[in-house]
């Protein structure tokens, strides 16, 4: 199987989590990120970059 190094699925999960003390000020802000990157397999003739049988993406002639 022939993967796409130029195109991806991204998933991003973002938690931001705020503390306030007892007078209602803000004391803490955190975020916590996720990101995961996924190639996808190569889409070969449905791909615009898809000449004679192979990849010619970012190909300089």
């Amino acid at each position: 199987m022939m993967y796409c190094p130029y195109a991806m699925n991204r998933h991003l999960v973002q938690q931001t989590t705020y503390e306030y003390d007892e007078s209602g000020n803000q004391t803490l802000q955190q975020v916590i990120e996720h990101n995961t990157a996924e190639f996808i397999e190569c889409k070969k003739e449905s791909c615009g970059a898809w000449h004679d049988g192979k990849c010619h993406y970012n190909q300089v002639d």
